[in-house]
């Protein structure tokens, strides 16, 4: 992935980097580092993160696994001064990820696909991210017809080709943004409700490279979004 495809969307933050506080910052990973790198990277990981690494069957799944966890640790640690090995994870009653709020007030989310990874962080607010890399060659309709509101499948089905693609990606991608946003789980949205009908959160489009989908669902309304590209440099 070239920085230059994402301009003027996506830029490296600046040199004097400050975590921003007065909206969302969104995080743009490409997971294909150098394995020397990988390594050093994943000391910061924790016993369990480690363990779960091992269990993959194929290299390349795990390098990306070890990878996107520690960059996550690392930019969380950017925001709450907490070292990223000493970073404590908790989950919600859905299983959501989240810090410990007796430690900080940062929220965050991680989804990732194929080779890249998109990390969302904010403060104070539930939020969820979500990229898809796009399989053209899939049946489309079957699927929107399970999983999304009428008008939805009629949006998708009303139309073919690249445009098919893009509409029913971008229901999809929203759909589980707003899953991982609520913390209620991809079965609540995904059972033909509209995407829209969720009360108290933003939901936006976020422009991606070539090939993928990607949207946020952010609680509450006005939100400013950074968009930052992640580079090893950074940690």
């Amino acid at each position: 992935m070239s920085s230059d495809d994402l301009q003027p969307i996506w830029s490296r933050p600046p040199g004097a980097f400050v975590s921003a506080t007065d909206g969302v910052d969104l995080w743009l990973v490409d997971l294909s580092i150098p394995d020397d790198q990988r390594v050093a990277m994943a000391q910061v990981l924790s016993p369990d993160e480690a363990e779960r690494a091992a269990r993959y069957r194929f290299d390349k799944d795990r390098r990306r696994y070890e990878i996107r966890r520690s960059v996550l640790r690392h930019i969380l640690a950017a925001y709450t001064g907490i070292a990223a090995a000493d970073l404590v994870f908790e989950r919600g009653p859905h299983g959501k990820p989240t810090l410990p709020a007796t430690v900080s007030n940062v929220c965050f989310n991680l989804s990732f696909s194929a080779q890249l990874a998109l990390i969302g962080v904010t403060r104070d607010c539930d939020l969820g991210v979500d990229i898809q890399h796009v399989d053209a060659t899939r049946d489309l309709v079957p699927l929107a017809e399970r999983f999304f509101a009428e008008h939805e499948t009629n949006e998708v089905a009303d139309v073919d080709g690249e445009e098919r693609v893009r509409r029913f990606y971008r229901y999809w991608t929203r759909k589980e943004a707003i899953a991982k946003a609520t913390g209620r789980g991809l079965t609540m949205v995904m059972e033909g409700q509209d995407v829209d009908i969720f009360e108290g959160f933003e939901i936006s489009d976020i422009e991606v490279p070539s090939g993928f989908a990607a949207a946020i669902a952010v609680e509450g309304q006005g939100h400013t979004i950074h968009t930052w590209i992640w580079s090893i440099d950074l940690v």
